[in-house]
């Protein structure tokens, strides 16, 4: 027999099929515990890794996180939802019914009560956020004119945004909306090519006293929208850090600085999803690979950590408990 609990789902890398489960490694006592975010009256599929061991799994508040049986729909009974013979794997569905909160979802043993896993699920109302997307040029050069080695793909860049919607709505409620029309941002003078973001130096409106970044961030300072993404031509962070980058955004800002002419649509999907979230606030994650906050950005996903999630919307943290089920 083995240890029932809460495993991720298999899904592909880089797809907006992800739903806001994470997990953190087992705790000293050998409990496995993981976190699902489920969107107010919605609901989400979870999968549970059984090792054949019986069990049965039960919420603290069923408002908040009712347990369904997945191919029925048929709510589980107050004592929780028993699997005495089961597959090595099965899923679960939790299920909102309107209560914004957090509780959790509890894997026991039959055999001998013991806990083995717990689900926090956070219930989020939907946070709405706002974008807008600009195209830079100064007097030199146009990136809405540039071909590096291409000209913008506004199809290709219209999939991408959009694939970023999903990502944000999918695994933190998010409903964010583009603002219309695409704007130029027009500078007189010299950014540079490669535009040096943090180095001062650049001619920009006529002085040369403001680094360009700086520039966005005094730009952008009494924007009403929330993600100000502006489309550039190549740049580097700074004269010492030589390496190109995809995307550079303040922590926290408003402001996005992309590059429309990375080849591959995911990674610009993914610089998008990720320069947003900078913006937000957000680090970079320890793990090397298959998160959306990753350093690295050949081994990054589009895949958020509970504590980008909250951070992108912070409803549904007030623990909840049903005293019935304490």
């Amino acid at each position: 027999m083995g240890t029932p609990f809460f495993s991720p789902p298999a899904v592909k890398p880089n797809s907006t099929d992800i739903f806001g489960f994470d997990e953190v490694p087992p705790t000293a006592s050998g409990i496995f515990n993981a976190y699902q975010m489920v969107p107010l009256n919605g609901y989400r599929d979870v999968d549970i890794s059984t090792g054949g061991e019986p069990f049965v799994v039960f919420s603290r508040a069923p408002d908040i996180a009712q347990v369904l049986e997945s191919k029925t729909g048929v709510p589980a009974p107050d004592k929780g939802l028993a699997f005495r013979n089961p597959a090595p794997s099965v899923k679960v569905t939790i299920r909102n019914q309107g209560m914004e909160g957090l509780t959790e979802v509890v894997i026991m043993k039959l055999l001998d009560g013991a806990v083995t896993s717990t689900l926090a699920v956070s219930a989020k109302t939907p946070k709405p956020l706002t974008f807008k997307v600009f195209t830079l040029e100064d007097s030199l050069r146009n990136v809405g004119q540039q071909e590096r080695p291409t000209s913008i793909d506004l199809g290709r860049l219209k999939t991408s945004l959009e694939d970023v919607k999903k990502i944000y709505l999918n695994q933190a409620n998010v409903v964010l909306t583009q603002q219309f029309p695409l704007e130029s941002l027009s500078i007189e003078g010299d950014l540079g090519d490669p535009i040096m973001l943090e180095d001062k130096g650049a001619l920009i409106n006529g002085k040369r006293d403001q680094a360009p970044l700086n520039f966005f961030e005094e730009r952008f300072k009494s924007s009403p929208v929330r993600f100000n993404i502006v489309l550039s031509w190549e740049f580097l962070q700074n004269k010492r850090e030589r390496k190109s980058i995809g995307g550079l955004a303040p922590q926290p800002g408003n402001v996005c600085i992309i590059n429309p002419f990375i080849v591959d649509y995911a990674f610009l999907t993914q610089r998008i999803a990720h320069e947003m979230m900078h913006s937000l606030g957000a680090g970079h994650v320890t793990p090397t690979s298959g998160f959306l906050m990753t350093v690295d950005e050949i081994n990054s996903n589009w895949r958020m950590t509970r504590a980008n999630i909250d951070l992108a919307n912070p409803s549904g943290m007030l623990v909840v408990v049903d005293p019935r089920f304490l």
